[in-house]
């Protein structure tokens, strides 16, 4: 169960989008935000989450770092990139730090709630967009 969901975008349009996204999926849960990755970190060392949506382009660095830091502290949470950067090297970076999620946000907003309720019920989740794609020499196994 997500009781506890903490949303890091610094864009304050996206953030309250995604907020209204999470309410949908967990109604439940609290949900805290964030806008940089020091915000990040502070939230991440004052309380655990279940839930996070990060976003890699912060204005004080990279979602990666934030991401990083909760799989240290809390290795339960849940980490979903939440982003619109789709190439390649930045998914296998998020995957290669614990991501369990990569959501585009350009997706309408009743399939990023319908992904954020599969990841809470151990499903990954990838935007569909990525998934389809022919990766061609896609791998997380090595360099390409």
């Amino acid at each position: 169960m997500i009781n506890n969901l903490l949303i890091v975008e610094d864009v304050a349009e996206a953030r309250e989008w995604l907020t209204g996204i999470a309410r949908e999926a967990f109604p439940q849960s609290a949900i805290s935000t964030a806008q940089t990755v020091a915000g990040a970190v502070a939230r991440v060392d004052e309380q655990s989450w279940d839930m996070a949506l990060i976003d890699l382009g912060l204005p004080d660095g990279s979602g990666l770092d934030v991401i990083r830091r909760i799989r240290k502290q809390t290795p339960d949470t849940i980490c979903v990139v939440t982003t619109v950067l789709g190439e390649d090297a930045h998914i296998v970076a998020a995957l290669s730090a614990g991501a369990q999620g990569y959501l585009l946000k350009g997706q309408p907003s009743t399939l990023i709630q319908r992904q954020l309720v599969q990841l809470e019920q151990g499903m990954p989740a990838l935007s569909p967009t990525i998934a389809r794609r022919d990766h061609g020499t896609f791998s997380t196994h090595g360099s390409y």
